[in-house]
């Protein structure tokens, strides 16, 4: 066979595996969009834009608008919606968390710098093993001008106050904050904000300690003050089960996830239990340990803990009477879960009031 007989040969056999493989290439994409239209044909939504009842209007004194959306009952699956505004001929528009299924939820939006907004509409959006499909927009809604009440634009009873052109999941009181709204209280948070991971769900926020923008994290019981080992001799021990929470680990790792500050006061009781410096020995063997929610310890017996950490009072340095230490930690891996103690031992007692001292996290 001549050399012109192999290239031709050589030529088709690649042009018959280019053709294999550019075929394989557009099976995959068709499967996977057959697949996608599988995934999301069978979900049911649908929002509305109410305006009967007084909640969706413009206030052109502050340049807020309010709009009252209602979700019919549905399957649950979506996890946000999109709030298209037409101001002078464009669009503009952001993607919130969604209203409970069967309810109704008013949304705030500060459109100071746009102008009076002609009308507005909303979209679902619907949400399946961490992948998002809107759904079909409304009709547009013509919007009235009335007064934004004087509790809905300082953050009250009507929720966040929202800015346009971002896609705006609610992830932290961090970015309540950011939206504008400065009132502490409990808000709903989405940490994940991806429609996957963990539901939205309520936290308290502190908006105004230290900048503002803190989410607590609240125990469920307090350490009791008693003697933690019954009796046994003095030996490093940690407590048997770890302290609860009132969110879940999930909800609180989610938390952690999108802060990066945290912090915790430690406020310990002791009755002949050394919590930090030993007097009577002139050091710190005894120094407690502490867990945290992801189980990494600090060290214990020495006067350098391994984290940030402040000692606003050492009542427990003495063996007698019920006293107090307390620390100021200062680490976003907080809550504290557990403690270690060496001085435990026969009629030696401690405890701490967790439900009084939270950890917050930002």
């Amino acid at each position: 066979m001549n050399k012109r007989g192999i290239s031709a040969i050589v030529a088709t056999v690649l042009i018959i595996l280019i053709t294999v493989a550019a075929v394989t290439i557009l099976w995959v994409v068709f499967i996977s969009m057959i697949q996608d239209n599988l995934d999301f044909s069978s979900l049911e939504g649908r929002v509305s834009v109410v305006t009967s009842g007084g909640y969706t209007y413009y206030d052109e004194n502050t340049g807020i608008a309010s709009v009252q959306v209602k979700r019919d009952v549905d399957d649950g699956v979506m996890n946000r919606i999109k709030i298209s505004f037409s101001v002078d001929g464009d669009d503009f528009s952001s993607s919130v968390v969604a209203p409970e299924s069967g309810s109704t939820r008013v949304y705030l939006f500060n459109l100071s710098d746009y102008g009076r907004p002609e009308s507005v509409s909303v979209a679902p959006i619907f949400a399946v093993e961490n992948r998002e499909k809107e759904g079909p927009e409304t009709s547009a809604v013509v919007i009235g001008k009335e007064k934004v009440a004087a509790d809905a634009v300082s953050g009250g009873s009507l929720g966040t106050v929202y800015n346009l052109d971002r896609d705006y999941t609610i992830r932290s009181c961090l970015d309540l904050l950011e939206a504008g709204n400065v009132a502490n209280g409990i808000y709903e948070i989405d940490p994940d904000g991806d429609g996957g991971g963990e539901e939205p769900f309520e936290v308290y926020c502190d908006m105004t300690t230290d900048g503002g923008g803190w989410t607590r994290i609240d125990y469920s019981a307090d350490l009791v003050h008693e003697n933690q080992f019954n009796n046994a001799p003095d030996s490093w021990r940690w407590i048997d089960n770890n302290f609860t929470m009132v969110l879940t680990n999930e909800q609180i790792q989610a938390i952690q996830s999108v802060s990066a500050e945290g912090r915790q006061r430690y406020n310990g009781s002791c009755k002949s239990v050394v919590h930090y410096y030993f007097a009577s020995f002139s050091n710190w063997n005894y120094a407690f340990g502490f867990m945290f929610l992801n189980g990494e310890k600090t060290n214990n017996g020495t006067q350098d803990l391994g984290i940030d950490f402040t000692i606003v009072e050492d009542g427990c340095a003495t063996n007698g009477a019920l006293n107090n230490t307390v620390l100021d930690i200062n680490d976003v891996r907080v809550p504290l879960i557990n403690v270690q103690s060496r001085d435990n031992g026969n009629g030696e007692q401690f405890g701490s009031e967790l439900t009084q001292n939270p950890a917050w996290l930002r």
